[in-house]
């Protein structure tokens, strides 16, 4: 799920019977959220995953199908939506610009401005990587750099974006890259899981953590030189994915319950 002012987009990667995945835009109008558009993939197989991960910034939204061709060797892919006159249209889509990685590709996806992330992952010979892409004023994807991470092989990643910070994390570390995506810090959780979900904005991180005695926490971090801790926030169930803008957090519980959780926090 992502958060942009009042809009907010939940993907279901697995909604339907053959798992070919949705994903929905909400938007808040100053006193409850109301759907806005039903987002599907543009072409392609329809047991593709699409909506395993989103992300959305004014009036931008990207989609990930991890799964998008199963039967091929370049099964992942991410789409790009623009809104246009009031309606979300499909723009471009886009694969893993290298081989070991397009198993899975678009697992994890973040959006900020013209920056695009997506994460690549779960084969079990290769680490996972992230890819950073710029999307033109159309709506085109064009590969830009490859994030290399020190999660082990088989792994999966969390990922998101903010004017100055690209972070990317899991399962015991989280790295941080620059606007030029070039790694400038690394942050070691103290004990726990730690980095399964994380969101940025501006200068804050917000980064998932389960401590050894089974409590699920947001630990919230500030940039100010270096980055340091802010605040802790208890959460229902350990959070797989999260998103932040200004005040408001959003946390993702796919465990709490047999529909999942998700909670809003200001």
């Amino acid at each position: 799920m992502d958060i942009d002012d009042d809009r907010l987009i939940v993907g279901a990667g697995r909604l339907h019977w053959n798992s070919s995945g949705s994903a929905f835009v909400f938007r808040f109008d100053g006193n409850q959220w109301w759907p806005e558009a039903w987002l599907t993939p543009f072409g392609g197989p329809s047991d593709g995953r699409f909506g395993v991960s989103v992300a959305i910034d004014d009036g931008r939204a990207i989609v990930g199908a991890g799964g998008y061709d199963s039967l091929s060797s370049e099964p992942g892919r991410i789409f790009s939506y623009q809104l246009e006159d009031s309606q979300w249209v499909g723009s471009d889509s886009a694969q893993a610009p290298q081989f070991p990685w397009r198993q899975d590709f678009g697992y994890a996806v973040a959006l900020n401005g013209e920056r695009v992330l997506a994460s690549a992952g779960g084969d079990p010979a290769f680490a996972p990587r992230a890819f950073g892409f710029e999307m033109d004023t159309k709506g085109s994807l064009q590969h830009e750099a490859t994030l290399q991470t020190g999660a082990a092989p088989g792994s999966e990643v969390s990922i998101s974006l903010s004017p100055s910070w690209a972070a990317v994390g899991g399962p015991q570390s989280v790295g941080i890259y620059d606007a030029n995506w070039l790694g400038v810090d690394s942050i070691t959780a103290s004990g726990g899981e730690f980095g399964a979900a994380l969101a940025l904005s501006d200068d804050l991180l917000a980064v998932s953590r389960y401590d050894q005695d089974g409590t699920n926490v947001m630990q919230i971090m500030r940039f100010d030189g270096f980055w340091s801790d802010l605040t802790d926030i208890v959460v229902d169930a350990f959070a797989r994915v999260a998103a932040i803008r200004g005040s408001t957090m959003a946390v993702g519980s796919p465990a709490a319950g047999q529909e999942g959780l998700t909670r809003i926090y200001r």
